[in-house]
C-alpha cells in the first residue's frame, strides 16, 4: 500500500490517509496483475483474484484497528468502506473413482507408500488444513484412542476422531517408518484391545503397565520387543517386587504376558520371553465381608432425611442387595431401574448386560431418593449440587461411609460390599450358579469359601 501511495503522490502518513485513498487503492488492486511486484515470482497474465483482494484489505483494516487501539490515530478510514466480497465458488469433491485412482498409484510396499496412504486416509477422515496436517507430531497421534490432537488456527487444540481403517493404516505406517519399535507395537496392541471391545479402564491399565515395561527396557537400551529376553523379564519383575504388593506384581505379569502373546499371534514374535516364567505367587487371603453390626451402622448413619443421607442409603442398599462392581454401580442410569419387575439393568465387563434383583427396602429407598431429585440428569447418582457423580466420587463416598460407620475388621471399600452380598446370598440358600450370574462372573466364584457361606 505504501508503494501505491508514493506512486500516486498521496500522503503516506497513517494520520493523513483518508477514505478516498483507500478507495483508490481498492481500484488499484482490482486492476493489478498477479505477482506484479513479487520479489521472487514472475508477473503472470490475469488480475488478482477476489480472494486476494479481500485478504489485502482485511489485513490493512486489522492494522488500522490496531492503530486506533494504540491511540496512534483517531479515525479509521475503513469505517465507511465496504470491503468487496470474494466470489462464491462451489468446490467440487473427489468422486469414488478418483479416490480409488489416487490410492492405486501409491506403492504401499515402500515406507513412502505407507506414508502417502496414511496422509490420504487422514485427510479423508478429518478434512485437516494443510498447516494442521504438516504440524502433526508422533505425540499427537493417539491411535489406541482413535484420535488426533490438532493445533488449529490461533493455536487452538482439538481432538479429531479417525476411523478404524486409518488407525490400522497408521500402525502399519509407523511400523515401517520407525522400525517397529516398542511404542508402536504397544499402540498396535492397544488398538487391538479396542477392536476387541475391552473396557476403557482395562485398556488404560494395559497402557500404564506396559508403558512401565517400556521405560524399564529403555534403561537397558532395548527398543524392540523382539530384543526382550527371559532374563530381562525376570529383572523387571524383581524391580516391581521392590515397590509393589504381590497382587499388583501379578497384575503386571498378566498384562505383559498378554502383550507378548499378542505379538506372537500377529506374527511379530516367534517365542514369548514369558514362556518359562512362572506367575509371581500371591499369598492366599481370607476375605471377610461386613459383620451384621457393620451393616447396621452403615444403615444407621444413612437413615436421615437430608438429600445426601437418602442418596447414600440407596448406594448401601443396592450394593448389599446386588454385589455389583464399583464401575457398574457408578454407571447406573435412572432408566435402568424397573420398579415393576423389581430389577436394575447392569452394564458389566465387556459391555455385557445383565439384570439384578433388588429388595422391597431398596426399592422404597430408591423412590424416596428419586422424588427428592430436582434435576434432569439421566444418571442415578448426583452430588448435593445436583451434578453427576464420577466413578471416583462414588468410590470416595463409600469409603467415607465405611469410616464413619467405624468399620475396622473388613476392608472399607466397594469390593467388600460385593463379597458381603455373595456370602449373604449363599447363607440364605442361594445356589452358586445363580450367584455367578448375579455377580457377572464368567466362571464359578472362587473367592467365596464354604466356611464363609455356611457360618
Amino acid at each position: 500500500m505504501g508503494e501505491f501511495l508514493y506512486s500516486q503522490g498521496l500522503p503516506a502518513s497513517v494520520k493523513d490517509i483518508g477514505t478516498d485513498a483507500i478507495r483508490m487503492f481498492i481500484l488499484y488492486l482490482q486492476q493489478k496483475n498477479r505477482f506484479n511486484s513479487h520479489p521472487f515470482a514472475k508477473p503472470q497474465q490475469g488480475k488478482l483474484s477476489g480472494y486476494t483482494v479481500n485478504c489485502y484489505l482485511r489485513s490493512i483494516r486489522a492494522f488500522w484497528s490496531w492503530l486506533i487501539s494504540e491511540g496512534i490515530v483517531d479515525t479509521n478510514p475503513f469505517a465507511r468502506i465496504r470491503i468487496p466480497k470474494p466470489p462464491r465458488k462451489i468446490i467440487p469433491t473427489f468422486s469414488k473413482f478418483q479416490l480409488q485412482t489416487l490410492l492405486s498409484v501409491i506403492n504401499i510396499t515402500t515406507p513412502e507408500g505407507y506414508r502417502d496412504t496414511t496422509v490420504m486416509m487422514v485427510l479423508l477422515d478429518t478434512g485437516l488444513r494443510v498447516s494442521e496436517l504438516t504440524s502433526l507430531t508422533l505425540k499427537d497421534v493417539q491411535l489406541a484412542e482413535g484420535v488426533l490432537k490438532v493445533s488449529g488456527k490461533g493455536r487452538r487444540e482439538r481432538l479429531i476422531p479417525i476411523g478404524k481403517t486409518t488407525q490400522i493404516g497408521g500402525i502399519s505406517a509407523l511400523d515401517h517408518l520407525t522400525g517397529k519399535n516398542f511404542e508402536h507395537q504397544l499402540g498396535g496392541f492397544l488398538l487391538s484391545c479396542k477392536v476387541d471391545e475391552l473396557s476403557p479402564s482395562t485398556i488404560k491399565y494395559y497402557s500404564y503397565t506396559l508403558g512401565t515395561l517400556i521405560k524399564f527396557c529403555r534403561q537397558l537400551n532395548i527398543i524392540k520387543a523382539q530384543d526382550v529376553t527371559t532374563h530381562h523379564i525376570r529383572l523387571f519383575i524383581l524391580s516391581l517386587q521392590e515397590t509393589n504388593i504381590p497382587i499388583s506384581v501379578h497384575a503386571y505379569y498378566r498384562a505383559v504376558r498378554r502383550f507378548f502373546n499378542w505379538l506372537i499371534a500377529e506374527g511379530l514374535l516367534g517365542k514369548s520371553p514369558m514362556a518359562n516364567i512362572r506367575p509371581p505367587r500371591i499369598a492366599k487371603r481370607k476375605r471377610s465381608g461386613f459383620s451384621d453390626e457393620d451393616i447396621n451402622n452403615l444403615l444407621l448413619i444413612t437413615s436421615g432425611s437430608k438429600f445426601l443421607e437418602m442418596r447414600n442409603r440407596v448406594m448401601v442398599l443396592v450394593l448389599l442387595d446386588t454385589g455389583i462392581r464399583l464401575s457398574e454401580l457408578a454407571n447406573i442410569q435412572i432408566g435402568d431401574i424397573d420398579f415393576n419387575r423389581e430389577t436394575i439393568k447392569i452394564l458389566g465387563k465387556g459391555s455385557k448386560e445383565r439384570v439384578v434383583r433388588v429388595g422391597k427396602r431398596t426399592r422404597k429407598a430408591l423412590i424416596v431418593y428419586l422424588l427428592s431429585r430436582n434435576d434432569n440428569h439421566p444418571c442415578l447418582w448426583v452430588t448435593e449440587e445436583r451434578r453427576p457423580m464420577t466413578k471416583y466420587g462414588v468410590q470416595s463416598t463409600i469409603r467415607v461411609l465405611c469410616r464413619r460407620a467405624g468399620i475396622t475388621d473388613a476392608k472399607p471399600g466397594p469390593h467388600t460390599f460385593r463379597h458381603t452380598a455373595a456370602i449373604s446370598y449363599l447363607r440364605n440358600g442361594g445356589d452358586i450358579m445363580t450367584l455367578k450370574n448375579m455377580l457377572g462372573h464368567s466362571k464359578l466364584v472362587p473367592s467365596i469359601s464354604c466356611e464363609n457361606s455356611r457360618r
